[in-house]
């Protein structure tokens, strides 16, 4: 009996089968012909067992087809023609996904290049900065060492600090203490550092002669019995103006004043040479009408100070001693002429009056003799406004020659009025 073929056709199944005939040859004939059927089995089952029987055995299912009508042949090359388009199908399909794979086989590849470099180049960065790590860590150490130093030293530097803090208030305390004493003490030493440079540049001019008798003198008297010697004694001590020697050996052969009061022109019995500063003037303040004569009432001038200065700054002043300290006269001893030396140019006054009287000459004057260098004249007019006892119009400023013994000459005159009451300062 003939294997039965399975085959499909559209969507029918064909169902080949031997039928047994009477056939006249000697020989017994099969022919093939569909039998319609109801198949159970799915059209891709029924396709599937038509390829794996043409594929098992491909010669014995010619052999067994060519027993076949013409028509079931046509139906099975149709059918076969089907099988091998969709396996073409099936072979492009499978080679579409082979390049769709092989394409993302090759991204894949870069990518998975791209992140290997990726990694190579993460792998270098964590390198570097692991060294990098490593020697900012070498720098903190570093650093850190410099910093306890350096913070050593900022205590050190704060102690130093502090101690010269306390220092500074020990000395400021220490200053503020001492200072006015330092001060006045330091004034009057460029007084008389000024003074004693003053000197060096004064001339002595010398005559036969002696000072006042009994003095008084300046400092004591000693055995210099040279002009040389005695004169660098008189430029020694401040204030000496004048001395006189004698080339005798006598225990008072130089002796020194400071003023030229009661001076004698007669040698004495030790032959005395009489030596008196150049240039030493008598100065004096005059005036020839005041406010209160002009009125018909007495003369009257009052000054609350004066001073003199050896410079135009008017900060270096001369002593005045009081045998030295001249004045035309004054109304009382409550205002004598030592209250215009005293200085204070306020309260005390000289109460100044004219020579012969109140109601004499209109001369009243103050002044001092005996003066080397001076170069201003400070002085301060007393409150005129109610009592005028002041020069009505001007003041004059005169000097006289010590040793030529002339007259008044007048430096300076000027205007006055009750405006000029209060400090002055003129310059010679």
């Amino acid at each position: 009996m003939l294997c039965l073929f399975l085959l499909l056709v559209q969507t029918n199944a064909v169902i080949l089968q031997p039928v047994e005939t009477h056939i006249q040859n000697t020989t017994n004939a099969v022919i093939l012909q569909p039998i319609e059927t109801h198949i159970q089995n799915t059209d891709a089952q029924k396709k599937k067992q038509l390829l794996g029987s043409v594929l098992s055995d491909p010669k014995k299912f010619i052999a067994q087809a060519t027993n076949l009508d013409p028509f079931a042949v046509q139906d099975i090359i149709t059918l076969l023609d089907a099988l091998l388009r969709t396996s073409k199908h099936k072979e492009q399909d499978i080679v579409d996904t082979l390049e769709d794979e092989l394409s993302r086989l090759v991204k894949t590849g870069e990518e998975l290049s791209d992140a290997v470099e990726a990694v190579d180049v993460a792998n270098g960065a964590v390198k570097a900065a692991k060294e990098a790590v490593t020697v900012a860590e070498g720098v903190v150490t570093e650093k850190e060492g410099i910093l306890r130093v350096k913070s050593e030293e900022h205590e050190a530097a704060d102690l130093a600090h502090t101690g010269a803090l306390d220092a500074r208030d020990t000395a400021q305390a220490e200053l503020d203490d001492l200072k006015p004493g330092l001060d006045k003490e330091q004034a009057m030493l460029i007084d008389v550092n000024k003074m004693l440079g003053q000197l060096t540049d004064i001339l002595f001019s010398c005559e036969p002669g002696q000072g006042g008798e009994n003095g008084p003198y300046l400092g004591e008297r000693t055995n210099d019995n040279s002009r040389e010697k005695c004169e660098r004694r008189c430029r020694s001590t401040v204030g000496c103006l004048i001395f006189d020697y004698t080339t005798d050996d006598v225990s008072d052969a130089c002796r020194l004043y400071s003023n030229s009061a009661g001076s004698r022109t007669d040698v004495g019995a030790h032959r005395r040479q009489f030596c008196i500063v150049e240039g030493l003037f008598d100065w004096r303040l005059f005036t020839d009408t005041t406010v209160r004569r002009d009125g018909g009432s007495n003369n009257c001038w009052d000054v609350n100070e004066i001073a003199f200065f050896s410079d135009s700054q008017c900060s270096v002043p001369i002593e005045i001693p009081a045998n030295n300290r001249i004045n035309s006269g004054y109304a009382s001893s409550k205002h004598a002429l030592e209250f215009a030396f005293d200085g204070s140019e306020v309260g005390s006054l000289w109460g100044g009056r004219s020579r012969d009287g109140e109601f004499g000459s209109s001369e009243v004057w103050i002044g001092a003799r005996d003066i080397a260098n001076l170069k201003c004249i400070k002085f301060t007019q007393g409150k005129s406004v109610s009592n005028k006892c002041r020069p009505s119009s001007e003041i004059q400023i005169q000097k006289r020659n010590k040793q030529l013994r002339g007259d008044w000459i007048t430096e300076k005159e000027i205007m006055w009025s009750v405006e000029n009451d209060g400090t002055h300062e003129f310059l010679i």
